[in-house]
C-alpha cells in the first residue's frame, strides 16, 4: 500500500514498519524501496536480533533498528513475549532470547565504524548479507568477489569497500573466500588479513593471520576484519 499512502498522504517523510513476524527480510524489502529509508521503531528481541541490526545496517542502509523491551533483552521471554516475537514456530532461534554480550560486542563494531559507515550510504561500497536469505552470499566490489558462507542462519556478514583494494568486515558465524571479479585478472591474493577494532576512529590491528587460518577463514561469534586484496592477471 505504500504507493497508496505516498499518492493520499505526501506529507509523510518515512513508513515505518514494526517487525516481529519471522520473515523479516522480505519486511525490510518492502520497505527499503522508492526512496523509503528504512526506519524500524520496533522489533524482537530474539536470537536474529543482533545480526537483523548488522544486516539492517549493511544491506538496506537503514537509519534506525530498536528492539522494543530492550532492557529486557538476554533474559528469558513471557508467554506474552514469545507470542509475540513469533517464538511458537519450530527456528530455536526465535524461541531464545539475544545474547547480550553478542549484541553489546556487534554494536559497539557498528558504532566504532559509523564515520566510514555513514560515508558509503546509498552506494555499492556498502553491502551485508545473513542466512536469513540464504546459505552464502557473494558481495562484488570493484575487481573483487567476497564470498560468505554462513555457518547458522544467524550468521551475517557486513563488507565496507574503503579504497580501491581495502576492506572492512563485520561479521558473525561466516567463512569467508576471496575471489577475482575481472576476468582480465584472474589471479588474487591477500596483502593484508587481521583482526582488530576502531579506537577513538583509529584501527586498532589485532592478530595479523596468514597460512592455514587466511585459507580456513571461519569465524565464530562476532568479528572484525581489514582486508587488502590484490588481483593479477
Amino acid at each position: 500500500m505504500m504507493e497508496v499512502w505516498r499518492y493520499c498522504a505526501p506529507n509523510i517523510d518515512i513508513f515505518a514498519p514494526d517487525i516481529y513476524v519471522p520473515n523479516f527480510t522480505e519486511i525490510c524489502e518492502e520497505y527499503a524501496r522508492n526512496g523509503n529509508p528504512l526506519y524500524i521503531p520496533e522489533c524482537a528481541t530474539h536470537g536474529y536480533a543482533g545480526a537483523r541490526e548488522v544486516l539492517c545496517v549493511g544491506r538496506y542502509h537503514g537509519i534506525c533498528y530498536s528492539p522494543f523491551g530492550f532492557e529486557d533483552m538476554g533474559e528469558p521471554f513471557t508467554n506474552q513475549q514469545m507470542a509475540l516475537f513469533g517464538a511458537d514456530v519450530t527456528d530455536p532461534a526465535l524461541q531464545t532470547p539475544q545474547d547480550v554480550a553478542v549484541y553489546g560486542k556487534l554494536n559497539r563494531m557498528l558504532g566504532s565504524m559509523m564515520p566510514l559507515l555513514n560515508e558509503k550510504y546509498g552506494t555499492e561500497d556498502l553491502q551485508a548479507g545473513s542466512g536469513e536469505i540464504s546459505d552464502t552470499a557473494a558481495f562484488e566490489m570493484g575487481d573483487y568477489r567476497i564470498c560468505a558462507s554462513f555457518r547458522k542462519k544467524a550468521g551475517v556478514c557486513l563488507v565496507l569497500r574503503v579504497s580501491e583494494n581495502g576492506f572492512y568486515l563485520i561479521m558473525q558465524d561466516v567463512s569467508l573466500a576471496f575471489r577475482s571479479a575481472n576476468p582480465e585478472k584472474p589471479g588474487i591474493d591477500i596483502l593484508a588479513l587481521e583482526e582488530g577494532a576502531f579506537v577513538d576512529g583509529v584501527w586498532q590491528p589485532g592478530r595479523r593471520l596468514n597460512g592455514d587460518e587466511a585459507v580456513l577463514n571461519t569465524y565464530e561469534g562476532p568479528a572484525m576484519l581489514r582486508v587488502k586484496l590484490f588481483a593479477y592477471s
